[in-house]
């Protein structure tokens, strides 16, 4: 309502696109952002948030023509270097693409989280362009999360985001979860009663169709008289 009131108030325009991007209305968000650009032609949030949304799109070539116009005019965006590394690298330029992340993590530490955590940084270390249907089940899975969050969407739902995953990894991936939960509204799907209590502040068991638990994990597990802290899984 603010953004149609005052459609010269560029924030208050950028916080609507922002919004519509993040809940999949793509097309009208580019909309917006170009409305943006057109009243300032060196918005880079406005540049920025254009190509995370020409991704979404799929017309990666708009997209980087966009992320080019933010570097030229500020470097140091680690959403845009971020985005342009996944471009090099699913155009078969993982040197390039590292070059990028490289650089993202110097500007943001969430970044360093994307590379680090989901275990990307090793496939570009081993400087290999393997096709995503090409990787093991864990790193499919770490690809599918490094997408899921590539646009820092408000809500996030995830199923069975540890499945394939080792143990450090299925460590890493809960930290971040927690990390991002701290922001964001997070919905897992699992089966594994270990990751619930990891990661989840609040638990809804559903059986047949019905549920039949709605409370903190603790406080389920207690109602039920388990230990959560010495207990096997069943």
């Amino acid at each position: 309502q603010l953004a149609d009131k005052t459609p010269k108030n560029a924030e208050f325009r950028l916080g609507f696109a922002d919004n519509l991007r993040r809940s999949g209305k793509f097309d009208q968000a580019a909309s917006v952002y170009d409305d943006v650009i057109k009243q300032d032609s060196k918005n880079v949030a406005a540049m920025e948030g254009k190509g995370l949304t020409l991704m979404n799109l799929g017309r990666a070539d708009e997209a980087a023509r966009s992320f080019g116009e933010v570097m030229a005019l500020d470097s140091s965006r680690w959403r845009t270097l971020n985005a342009l590394g996944i471009l090099f690298t699913a155009r078969g330029m993982p040197s390039e693409g590292r070059q990028y992340f490289q650089e993202a993590t110097k500007h943001n530490i969430a970044s360093a989280s994307v590379m680090n955590n989901l275990g990307l940084s090793y496939a570009l270390d081993r400087q290999f362009e393997p096709a995503i249907e090409t990787l093991s089940k864990g790193y499919k899975r770490r690809v599918g999360i490094a997408q899921a969050i590539l646009n820092d969407p408000e809500v996030l739902i995830m199923d069975e985001p540890t499945d394939g995953l080792d143990p450090n990894q299925k460590h890493q991936v809960r930290e971040l979860i927690t990390e991002m939960a701290k922001e964001k509204a997070i919905i897992v799907s699992t089966h594994i009663l270990e990751e619930v209590e990891a990661v989840c502040t609040r638990a809804i068991v559903i059986d047949k169709g019905r549920i039949v638990a709605d409370d903190a994990p603790a406080a389920i597990a207690a109602a039920h008289g388990e230990d959560t802290n010495n207990r096997s899984s069943r």
